[in-house]
């Protein structure tokens, strides 16, 4: 959430600042996504192996056209 609300933020003001310290809030992000996956690979193994490889660490990878569908063009009928 830090990161979308850094990032709105420096695109809001227009300003090469605000987007360096947006950018600069991945770096504790990506570390903290890398040693949270290092302790369930040691928890889990195989089975967190196979759920990472289908799924994305902060963003969808695969069928990322169905999931802007589902964001953009879902009118409330399931």
């Amino acid at each position: 959430g830090y990161f979308c609300a850094a990032l709105a933020l420096a695109l809001f003001r227009n300003n090469i600042l605000s987007l360096l310290t947006a950018l600069i809030f991945l770096i504790p992000i990506f570390v903290a996504v890398r040693l949270e996956d290092r302790e369930m690979m040691e928890r889990f193994g195989e089975k967190h192996r196979k759920y990472v490889n289908n799924t994305g660490a902060l963003f969808p990878r695969k069928n990322i056209g169905k999931f802007l569908k589902l964001l953009f063009f879902l009118k409330g009928d399931r």
